[in-house]
């Protein structure tokens, strides 16, 4: 259920995401609720992100040579003289 409310989080305004799951599954859930499901889970996945991009620019073993790496989902190119 947390996954469907953070979809409708994330898709829609959270009132819009409550009436639909209303209209559609019969659950009364406020746009505040969703708004805070949604906002807890996007900071936790943040976190993940930030401690993933973190373990992968440690992982350059030798900053002598050109290498990707990843921050925010983006890739840039390092090249370091």
């Amino acid at each position: 259920m947390q996954e469907i409310v953070c979809l409708l989080g994330k898709g829609h305004v959270f009132e819009e995401g409550a009436d639909m799951l209303q209209a559609l599954l019969r659950l009364d859930i406020s746009g505040k609720q969703i708004q805070r499901v949604s906002e807890y889970y996007g900071h936790e996945i943040e976190e993940l992100e930030q401690q993933d991009n973190e373990k992968q620019v440690l992982a350059l073993k030798d900053p002598q040579k050109a290498a990707y790496c990843k921050y925010n989902r983006f890739f840039f190119f390092l090249c370091v003289s």
